[in-house]
């Protein structure tokens, strides 16, 4: 039986042809091999990143809670230091004494200092006034202002400012790209910025905007400037 020779070449020509898109096939899988592989690297490569940026905020967040423990030790220390005194009702900085009832004097101890100390220390952020305080702890207002001045010859309120300034020195030595001094100053309730740079700069020697420029490398000076300030050598304005 004999083959035709047309016949013969339209095989040739087909076979051709599928050898062709079977090449064409093959080409386009390796390409899209390729583009598999090239998309898992970027994609590792964004997992990374983004693992590296959860570290470093985590990290963060834990250097902002050391710092403020730190300062958060100090005031307890200065406290308990100063548990001992015997001083009478008035004080050394020119503030009138109260009128205390029996009550007020028998809440006038170091317990009443912590706990009032413990309650800024977790609202310091709130529009916070003595009122509040000693209601929060459930004493008077003279109560809480009496214990402050004996136990931390300091006012409540100037205890509240201080604590407030080390958790804007906390946020200016931890901040991030684009923070301005301003914000963190209005974040922690100073709207003033010649008065909190004027704080600041008393509590820490330098101006907040050094610390700002610093940042990442000024940690060690909450540790070296609060002792001096929270355990009553310098006294509130």
């Amino acid at each position: 039986m004999s083959v035709e020779p047309t016949s013969l070449a339209v095989t040739a020509t087909s076979a051709r042809a599928l050898l062709v898109d079977a090449g064409r096939a093959r080409a386009r899988a390796e390409q899209c091999g390729v583009e598999a592989f090239q998309h898992y690297l970027a994609v590792r490569s964004a997992v990374a990143a983004a693992r590296e940026r959860s570290f470093t905020a985590v990290e963060r967040l834990k250097q902002t809670q050391q710092l403020i423990e730190r300062t958060r030790r100090r005031l307890v220390e200065g406290t308990e230091r100063s548990a001992g005194r015997q001083r009478g009702d008035g004080n050394s900085f020119g503030i009138a004494p109260v009128a205390l009832t029996a009550e007020d004097h028998r809440d006038i101890h170091p317990d009443t200092v912590r706990r009032a100390v413990a309650f800024i220390d977790g609202n310091a952020h709130q529009d916070l006034t003595v009122a509040d305080i000693a209601a929060a702890i459930n004493v008077s207002v003279r109560t809480v202002q009496a214990a402050f001045r004996r136990h931390l010859e300091i006012t409540p309120t100037g205890y509240l400012r201080r604590v407030r300034l080390a958790h804007a020195h906390a946020d200016l030595v931890l901040a991030g790209p684009g923070s301005t001094v301003s914000d963190i100053a209005a974040r922690w309730g100073f709207f003033q910025p010649g008065r909190f740079a004027a704080s600041y700069r008393t509590l820490y020697g330098c101006a907040p905007r050094e610390t700002l420029l610093r940042r990442g490398h000024d940690s060690a000076c909450v540790v070296c400037r609060l002792p001096s300030v929270l355990t009553g050598s310098q006294k509130a304005a």
